[in-house]
């Protein structure tokens, strides 16, 4: 019960949010599930860590993840206001620092040669060509079709 509540809806309404065409009530709807999937991946990280059950925990679980979602409540806007963005604020420096490094560690070209290697073999398994050659047309975008369509008009 918990995984459909808290993952399947979510995903299912994020999904659909992104399908919508752009507009100010898309970008809060999407502003409120980003804030939702960034609580959720603390709550499972921190629930992973724990690794304690206590009698009644999916109960509980099953309330914290309707509260999350509640448009009513505001959960994840209220954890992610109060304590995510107070942390990720605090955070930010080292972590682009590092992002920095590991990106320049990625563009070096020892590292980017063995990268294609690794492309080429994992594209060679017929199995796995499908995950690793796909490449997004602009027709699957629904923001980009849309921003085409505007074009278009304008021209």
């Amino acid at each position: 019960m918990c995984h459909i509540i808290g993952l399947a809806y979510p995903a299912y309404a994020s999904a659909r949010t992104l399908e919508e065409p752009t507009s100010l009530e898309r970008t809060a709807r999407l502003a409120y599930w980003l804030r939702y999937w960034s609580v959720l991946a603390c709550v499972s990280t921190a629930e992973a860590a724990a690794g304690q059950r206590f009698p009644g925990y999916y109960h509980a679980k099953l309330l914290l993840l309707l509260w999350l979602q509640s448009r009513r409540y505001q959960g994840a806007a209220r954890l992610y206001c109060l304590l995510l963005r107070p942390a990720l604020d605090k955070l930010r420096p080292s972590t682009e620092a590092f992002l920095a490094r590991a990106s320049a560690f990625a563009e070096r070209p020892h590292t980017a040669a063995v990268a294609w290697s690794l492309h080429s073999l994992l594209a060679s398994i017929p199995v796995v060509e499908w995950f690793v050659r796909f490449q997004p047309s602009e027709d699957s975008d629904p923001a980009s079709a849309a921003t085409r369509r505007r074009r278009n008009l304008l021209s």
